[in-house]
């Protein structure tokens, strides 16, 4: 019964240099290094993929504090209106009167 090791992104990151400076088929590296062929293909495509994009696209986004902004308005006895655009046709307004 084959074992089974788990590795980490930068283990396979690793294995996929060495795999490239090899010059082994994928076959032959797989065996050499006891891997499983289909996790050497699952990760190779999955590091070949951009990673650098958050999951969430929002979540890179700075965080706003508008409370400032309505103590600072209140006292002057102006009214403030924020819109944003959050794309894909949606709008958030923000209105104080």
């Amino acid at each position: 019964m084959a074992s089974y090791q788990r590795r980490s992104r930068s283990e396979w990151q690793s294995l996929m240099s060495a795999f490239e400076s090899s010059g082994l088929s994928v076959k032959g590296f797989c065996t050499a290094k006891s891997l499983s062929q289909a996790s050497f293909y699952q990760w190779r495509q999955r590091l070949a993929e951009p990673s650098s994009a958050p999951a969430n696209p929002l979540s890179s986004l700075p965080f706003i504090d508008v409370s400032a902004l309505s103590s600072e308005l209140s006292m002057v006895g102006t009214s403030w209106r924020i819109e944003l655009d959050l794309g894909d046709g949606l709008t958030l307004r923000l209105n104080r009167g």
